[in-house]
């Protein structure tokens, strides 16, 4: 192995970031993606200057022991690592084109903040793919690995990508989470999570935390050495063990964990209380920080909107599905087919135990005898508390991405109707990993409110003016919404169910393939995505073989 630097020559021809440079004697051999086009942002906005090539992802392979392994790096001097379309697109072309060419493996370098605000909708679809392509690895026995570094760390939808994969490594300045605290504090005030409170965010979303909850391995501070011996390991184990995410008994292993550690966790306010809870011993440092001691409220009982109420009129659900007082949807009904109901009501925030809830439905789906599923959603967005980012809010939302990618898997349909309104990662995790998501027209979907986009990304916009990309026609136009449905009936659906079972007979490999990308093309609502997801599965690789320095 190859342990010295570039050359100055081809480090400025290649134009690496610096978090590949920091690891770059992990490989044998490096190659990078020569698109044939220039692919960078098409919203970049213009006081900014020239938008960089790339779009703040890197994009290559690398040879380890012999074993090719597929390699994204984000950049986080390029909005943060934010995904938007271009970048977006860049890393699932990825994604795709190592799962057709049966890499040995995917390593991505993250360092993200979530989706780029400027371009809300297609980056929430964009991670939604990528979520499915990531999963789709799993499925076909091809590890994904992720690396958390220094910087900006790993949150939003990126934070549940990682969640996707099979092995995370953090190294000991690492974050990881699904909001931050600045996100949580704008929602619910400082008492709830302290922005300001740099050791409070540091222990919650920090590697210690993380690995000592078995979700990441803690990694010795830029050890290439010890990560190169991590990935030989795990790439010389059975490759059957990356696709067993999927089977029932680990499916039903995971929910007992998740729900098990939610349980227990729940009452305590700060990351130092759960440990000691644990007789886990603390680091030194820790030992002289005042822990947090808020208590969260609960939110009352949800009410039903007007859409839902008539979207449950029309299913004729009224006397067969139960709705929770925290806003769970629950129920079957028999027509042509026999069908699951799940999903969320009264616009609830979606936290662990509403994602819980619906993830047991489909494990109860996968054991009995239901043709199809329908997962009703009304949610404000994802629970922005303390606890949930404590306990890993982003680990239950990844595993109802599994369950769902499980139902698929299986033949049995999975249909999303968002009655009223969506939004992050809620939709992302959930709708956008089904067969099929529709949408009343009047539905509004979004990254977050229009007057938090103003105030997060520092604009001069009106709220107003950001309101009409919050609609169901606008997420229809990118490819994410695959039907405006006025009227659904029981009829509509099961004509849905019988075409998309029409469709799976004639295709070998389940889930059908993500036509999304192509959808947001043909709609002219996300036109850049698709092209730029073609050029790179055509792209060739450009050795940038590792030469040793003169000394």
């Amino acid at each position: 192995m190859n342990t010295l630097p570039l050359s100055a020559e081809s480090l400025a021809l290649a134009k690496l970031p610096a978090a590949l440079l920091r690891w770059l004697a992990l490989w044998d051999q490096l190659w990078q993606w020569e698109a044939p086009q220039q692919q960078c942002s098409p919203h970049w906005p213009a006081a900014q200057g020239s938008a960089p090539d790339g779009d703040g992802i890197w994009l290559g392979c690398t040879s380890l022991d012999d074993k090719k392994i597929w390699l994204a790096v984000q950049d986080g001097k390029v909005t943060g690592g934010a995904i938007g379309e271009v970048h977006g697109a860049r890393l699932c072309a990825l994604l795709q084109r190592a799962l057709t060419e049966k890499a040995d493996a995917v390593m991505i370098i993250a360092e993200s903040g979530g989706v780029r605000l400027q371009e809300a909708n297609a980056g929430l679809i964009a991670v939604a793919e990528c979520i499915d392509a990531v999963l789709r690895l799993r499925a076909a026995g091809i590890p994904v690995l992720v690396l958390i570094d220094r910087g900006r760390g790993c949150f939003g939808g990126m934070g549940l990508i990682a969640a996707a994969a099979t092995q995370v490594w953090m190294t000991p300045a690492a974050r990881w989470g699904m909001s931050g605290a600045a996100v949580i504090a704008q929602a619910h005030g400082n008492t709830e999570f302290d922005p300001e409170d740099k050791a409070l965010h540091a222990r919650t979303h920090g590697a210690w935390h993380r690995s000592h909850l078995r979700e990441a391995t803690l990694l010795p501070d830029h050890e290439p050495a010890t990560l190169r011996q991590q990935i030989a390991t795990l790439l010389a184990q059975p490759v059957s063990e990356a696709a067993d995410f999927f089977t029932l008994p680990v499916l039903q292993r995971r929910q007992r964990a998740l729900s098990e550690r939610w349980q227990t966790g729940k009452s305590f306010t700060d990351v130092i209380s759960y440990w000691q809870s644990q007789d886990v011993a603390l680091p030194s440092q820790w030992l002289h920080e005042q822990p947090r001691t808020a208590v969260a409220t609960e939110t009352g009982t949800v009410q039903i909107s007007t859409l839902q109420k008539r979207v449950l009129a029309q299913l004729s659900l009224n006397d067969t599905v139960q709705i929770s007082p925290q806003g769970v949807v629950r129920g079957q009904w028999q027509s042509r087919y026999r069908w699951l109901v799940t999903g969320t009501a009264g616009g609830t925030e979606s936290g662990t135990v509403l994602v819980l809830a619906q993830a047991a439905a489909c494990i109860q789906a996968l054991q009995e005898p239901v043709d199809a599923v329908l997962l009703l959603i009304s949610t404000c967005g994802q629970r922005l508390r303390y606890q949930e980012e404590m306990l890993s809010l982003h680990q239950a939302m990844l595993h109802l991405s599994a369950c769902l990618f499980a139902l698929r898997q299986a033949g049995k349909p999975v249909l999303a109707l968002v009655c009223d309104q969506a939004a992050a990662s809620a939709v992302v995790s959930g709708g956008m990993q089904c067969d099929a998501l529709w949408a009343l027209p009047e539905a509004q979907i979004r990254v977050m409110s229009a007057d938090a986009i103003a105030r997060v990304t520092g604009t001069d916009l009106a709220a107003d003016s950001l309101r009409p990309a919050q609609t169901a026609q606008a997420h229809w136009q990118t490819g994410a919404v695959q039907q405006l449905c006025e009227a659904p009936d029981r009829a509509m659906l099961d004509d849905w169910a019988a075409e998309l079972l029409q469709q799976q007979r004639a295709n070998t490999c389940l889930p059908l393939p993500d036509q999304r990308s192509f959808l947001g093309w043909q709609r002219q609502g996300r036109t850049a995505a698709y092209p730029v997801m073609q050029a790179l599965q055509a792209a060739t690789l450009h050795s940038l073989a590792l030469q040793p320095e003169a000394v």
